[in-house]
């Protein structure tokens, strides 16, 4: 495809520019480590996890997160909820015990603050990684100015300042397909098994911290395209490595695989995603899908407008300048991979029952909306200082809830009864 010709994913990148993705790494997640000061939830409770209002959590998952990065393994046995995805416990739970193994006579705190701030230490990297990834894969295309716009939009982006301090998995709809994306152009570049091995490696690796798979299926069928009929094959074996040998590591600690996408409702959890649509397939009722379909439709679109706010017009300012732009063998494939991650992003969307209230999946095509708002910004090129004020006051708008209410009249969780589902979690508090 010409869309990859000539194409350099290693490109240097010099110590200023490390400087500027560090900057705005740490921008970005002081921002959202402070979240609880812009009051963005009303009448949600808070866990509380310090004094002062730093690493406040507002998901409900927060616990089971923690929890599984304690006792990893074995608090599987009582909860099974991440086990399917247990690629940020198991990193967090090495770094954590870790740590406190090193410290522990020095510090005086129990284990499950060592495993939770790990946690937050492995999101920092993986979002930091990405934007490396991200301002390298920018530069092939772009300036070095809109390439640095790109990487701020990525980090400032209110939605992603909501999740980058969070204990969560949420923000990997955003790094997911980024991370991929430079992969899959870097062995375009230069089709060997070594990169193939690492694209799909990582692929596999990727499931295992959230089950995404509507980029990954672009590229299989981006290659099935280009008739790389054996590459495709090759692929999805070895992204299955990492996925086996999980599996393997459960069956020989007798710990029964549970999947929260396939088996639907189990006591305690109100699951549905991919099991209502086979469900609703084999009881013929086709009314009921359909009326998904819509309904999944009409909330695709409204988590895209909330996900983009005031950059979906750029976003169509730069893709009706791409539609007049003159190679229209690129403009072709380049359509045509808008169309397949649109597609597959909103497949995914319909199938896991996804409504409104779940925003973050707006990240799935983060990478795609970015390349048409930087298309038109390059016919401008805008100060760097200027986009950063921008976006800090778009966040602003779009996260103070009025009327303000400080943090420490918020509605607080009695986080360790939450984190204390019986008297075998005890000993994480020790």
């Amino acid at each position: 495809m010409i869309l990859y010709n000539d194409i350099d994913t290693n490109k240097k990148i010099y110590i200023s520019e490390h400087y500027f993705l560090i900057f705005f790494s740490f921008l970005s997640f002081l921002i959202s480590a402070n979240l609880a000061w812009f009051n963005p939830y009303q009448d949600a409770q808070v866990y509380k996890v310090m004094e002062i209002p730093f690493l406040w959590q507002f998901n409900r998952d927060v616990p089971v997160e923690i929890l599984s990065s304690t006792g990893f393994l074995e608090y599987f046995e009582r909860d099974p909820t991440r086990i399917e995805r247990p690629g940020l416990p198991f990193l967090a739970y090495i770094i954590g015990h870790a740590i406190y193994a090193l410290i522990f006579k020095i510090v005086d705190l129990p284990i499950i603050y060592f495993t939770a701030g790990s946690y937050v230490l492995v999101n920092f990297f993986l979002h930091h990684i990405t934007s490396i990834l991200l301002y390298k894969i920018l530069k092939i295309y772009f300036s070095e100015n809109i390439s640095k716009i790109g990487i701020m939009i990525f980090f400032l982006n209110y939605i992603t300042i909501r999740h980058f301090a969070e204990i969560h998995t949420l923000n990997m709809h955003l790094l997911t397909p980024i991370i991929i994306a430079y992969l899959t152009l870097n062995f375009l570049s230069k089709e060997n098994f070594l990169n193939l091995f690492l694209l799909s490696f990582v692929i596999g690796l990727l499931i295992l911290i959230k089950s995404l798979y509507s980029f990954y299926i672009t590229v299989l069928l981006l290659l099935f395209l280009k008739k790389r009929y054996l590459v495709v094959i090759q692929s999805i074996i070895i992204h299955s490595i990492p996925i086996i040998i999980w599996l393997l590591i459960l069956k020989l600690k007798n710990i029964e695989f549970y999947s929260a996408t396939m088996l639907g409702n189990v006591h305690g959890q109100e699951v549905y995603m991919v099991t209502w649509f086979l469900n609703d397939l084999m009881n013929y009722d086709f009314q009921n899908i359909f009326n998904q379909l819509f309904y999944s439709l009409e909330n695709f679109s409204i988590v895209f407008i909330k996900y983009y706010n005031f950059l979906i017009i750029f976003i169509f300012m730069g893709f009706l300048n791409f539609l007049k732009s003159k190679n229209n063998k690129i403009k072709r494939n380049f359509l045509l991979i808008s169309f397949l991650i649109i597609c597959l992003s909103f497949i995914q969307f319909f199938m896991a029952k996804k409504n409104v209230t779940h925003m973050y999946m707006g990240g799935d095509y983060f990478l795609l909306c970015l390349f048409y708002i930087l298309f038109f910004l390059k016919k401008v090129e805008p100060k760097k200082f200027l986009v950063t004020i921008i976006l800090i006051l778009a966040f602003l708008i779009n996260t103070i809830k009025l009327p303000y209410v400080s943090p420490y009249d918020q509605k607080g969780v009695e986080w360790e009864k939450k984190f204390k589902p019986n008297s075998k979690s005890l000993k994480y508090f020790d």
